[in-house]
């Protein structure tokens, strides 16, 4: 390099030009530099070539995915809920963390599923619709949510999550409300 000093920056090899020995380079200091953010550098150059990373065979690979739902949006006391569970893994066998929990009115979290490690199987297209099945007892009115999230166990990073929302409206006959375990007039 010559001129003046600009400061540390990084370059990406993304080809190479045989009939002029080059590699053609993409810089990370904009479009302002070069040939518009691009430069070529002989094979050989500055030692170009020593320490670079690369990669090889590089490919997408599907994520798993999850899917979490309820039978209806809305529920009273005695009402059965139904809970679903979608999970696919359209790659090969792969570890995850899994997590299902319910999300209360008052904001809080309470996780019933929480498995630090588990391997899904290659190609795995699991549905449940009846999960868990469940009458619902008196419980405080207002919106619920149930998360379901699949996570990487190495690094602990959020592969895929979903939600579910539904509300609880408490019984209501001949002008009373069942809240709480008492009946209250409205």
């Amino acid at each position: 390099m010559w001129g003046r000093y600009r400061g540390g920056h990084l370059v990406t090899l993304v080809g190479w030009d045989d009939t002029n020995q080059s590699w053609i380079c993409k810089n990370s200091w904009g479009k302002d530099w070069g040939e518009d953010g691009w430069f070529r550098i002989k094979y050989g150059e500055c030692g170009i070539e020593s320490g670079t990373a690369y990669l090889l065979d590089v490919y997408h690979v599907p994520a798993p995915t999850v899917s979490v739902y309820t039978d209806k949006t809305n529920y009273t006391t005695g009402d059965t809920m139904h809970i679903g569970l979608n999970i696919t893994n359209p790659g090969d066998a792969r570890a995850v963390s899994a997590r299902i929990g319910l999300e209360k009115p008052d904001g809080k979290t309470v996780w019933f599923i929480n498995v630090s490690s588990v391997t899904l199987p290659a190609e795995l297209d699991y549905n449940n619709p009846d999960l868990k099945v469940f009458t619902l007892p008196n419980i405080p009115a207002g919106p619920y949510t149930w998360h379901a999230m699949l996570d990487d166990p190495a690094t602990n990073l959020i592969i895929c999550e979903d939600s579910a929302s539904w509300s609880f409206v408490p019984t209501i006959i001949g002008g009373r409300r069942f809240i709480n375990a008492h009946w209250i007039d409205i």
